[in-house]
């Protein structure tokens, strides 16, 4: 199998290896009209089907002016639609690919954003992918500005969570993810945080919105803003407290300087075990606060940990 990568833009096609984006051939002023009909034939196949509404496909193909196909052999395999940001970064509105080429195809199109010398790029994931994605290094952040890291990430155990669950079988649909409590509460956590694409009623922000009002408003049908950016490291695996530290009853703002980051059922532990607990450092314990839910002497105790910002 020789896989390339027909791209076009400015009227410009060439030829590129999927191994890395160098340009092995130019043809200059290809008619995009060709690129557009292979590209809405690809999105009815099954492989796009899956997640993507061709009528989506066809009204967004005209705002987007850098085109990539995928071809195993000759044979259209998968596309991306793609445009430019004010800002100097590139949106991915569109990625669908045959079964297996999805992610090559991915990192063959940051490597070409990266060497044409974009900021960023950025996509709206659904709910489906959501775990897909971070393996290629997007963040749910809102700037690449340097020290300004993503707010929260998709812990390890909730993405084996996933792939298990697709594996057995019982996230067969798409509507599947909604009825997860695990993925339903992390999808509410990013609602909250504002990184929803859509304009949502505000209904869709109130975090104890159960799976079935969550998919009947449609609150996550145009997916979660991700960005990965270059010339800054990501700060998921570094700076992050776990997701599996978050409960999403509590966690809100409560100043400009502290965050509740996490309020946890436990007997009253010590600042160093809270640390440990959330893995994070001691010093970013701000303060401990107790509180007893009954009258109960054998009642645990609620700590809600603070974290300076």
């Amino acid at each position: 199998m020789v896989f390339t990568v027909h791209v076009w833009y400015n009227d410009v096609e060439s030829v590129r290896s999927l191994k890395e984006p160098t340009v092995i051939q130019h043809s200059q002023h290809t008619p995009r009209t060709s690129f557009d009909a292979d590209i809405l034939k690809l999105s009815e196949e099954p492989f796009c089907t899956y997640s993507i509404v061709p009528s989506y496909v066809k009204d967004v193909l005209a705002l987007n002016g850098l085109l990539a196909i995928l071809k195993d052999d000759g044979l259209s395999v998968g596309f991306i639609l793609a445009r430019e940001t004010d800002d100097g970064g590139i949106y991915l509105d569109v990625i669908c690919s045959k079964e297996g080429t999805g992610g090559a195809f991915l990192e063959f199109f940051i490597a070409m954003c990266e060497d044409q010398g974009a900021r960023y790029v950025e996509l709206s994931s659904l709910i489906n992918v959501l775990a897909f994605y971070p393996r290629y290094g997007f963040e749910h952040r809102k700037s690449c500005v340097s020290g300004e890291g993503a707010e929260i990430a998709m812990s390890a155990e909730l993405a084996n969570h996933i792939k298990k669950g697709v594996k057995e079988g019982q996230l067969k649909k798409y509507t599947d993810y909604y009825a997860d409590p695990h993925i339903l509460r992390y999808v509410m956590e990013l609602h909250a945080r504002g990184y929803t694409q859509t304009v949502d009623p505000p209904v869709c922000k109130k975090r104890s919105l159960s799976g079935a009002r969550y998919r009947q408003y449609h609150c996550a049908r145009d997916g979660f803003a991700m960005r990965k950016c270059f010339g800054i490291p990501s700060t998921s695996a570094r700076t992050l407290v776990p997701f599996e530290a978050y409960n999403s009853a509590t966690l809100r703002t409560k100043t400009a300087r502290t965050k509740i980051i996490s309020t946890v059922s436990k007997p009253l532990i010590s600042k160093s075990e809270i640390a440990a607990l959330l893995n994070v450092p001691v010093t970013a314990i701000r303060s401990v606060r107790t509180t007893r839910r009954n009258k109960s002497p054998n009642a645990k105790k609620t700590l809600t940990l603070k974290r300076r910002v």
